[in-house]
């Protein structure tokens, strides 16, 4: 779970960087999702939800920070961090799960309703296609986080499940603040760091 203290350390470093750099971080903390919201979001889950994730929505009902480089221009940005609201995660969930339901009707039973219901989309990709989940089912018990992984609707990722990206959402929105603060890479730690902008 990220202390809020240390969260906002951590935005504070992010602008420094890019400040730096010459470009311009632009971040957005709403307030607090009112506590029935979460309850919401629980009951559309229907399982607990992960501490450090309702951490974050008892604090800040989503997260938006975009940064962009000294030639990108104001709305165009390849470097976003997007963790959804309450009301965005449900229905970004929506969308998948009508997903599994389209793939069920061309005939793959292994999108079942019951495989469906393991994800939540917690943080917006800005690609239709590509999506970041909380994989509810992915729990190491008696520990209440659960996995954060990157899925594609172009793969198998029911059949193939992808490998986690962290082990819970504190640590994949820490080691992605990490990633724009030390090799100055955007916010994607899974992959190579992007350091021309």
């Amino acid at each position: 779970m990220i202390d809020p203290a240390r969260l906002e350390s951590l935005l504070a470093e992010v602008r420094r960087v890019v400040e730096r750099r010459g470009g311009t971080a632009v971040i957005e903390l709403p307030g607090p999702a009112d506590p029935a919201r979460i309850e919401k979001v629980a009951a559309f889950a229907s399982t607990s939800l992960p501490p450090s994730l309702v951490a974050l929505w008892s604090r800040h009902d989503g997260l938006e920070l975009r940064v962009y480089g000294p030639d990108e221009a104001p709305g165009i940005t390849t470097h976003p961090l997007l963790v959804r609201s309450t009301e965005s995660a449900m229905a970004a969930t929506q969308v998948v799960r009508d997903f599994f339901a389209g793939m069920r009707e061309c005939g793959n039973d292994d999108y079942s309703d019951e495989a469906a219901a393991r994800y939540l989309d917690v943080v917006d990709t800005d690609d239709p296609d590509r999506r970041i989940l909380a994989d509810l089912a992915q729990r190491a018990w008696p520990d209440p986080e659960c996995a954060i992984v990157e899925v594609s609707f172009y793969a198998d990722f029911v059949g193939e499940p992808p490998a986690p990206l962290a082990v819970s959402f504190g640590e994949f929105l820490e080691r992605s603040l990490l990633f724009m603060i030390e090799p100055e890479g955007g916010f994607k730690y899974w992959g190579r760091p992007d350091t021309d902008w």
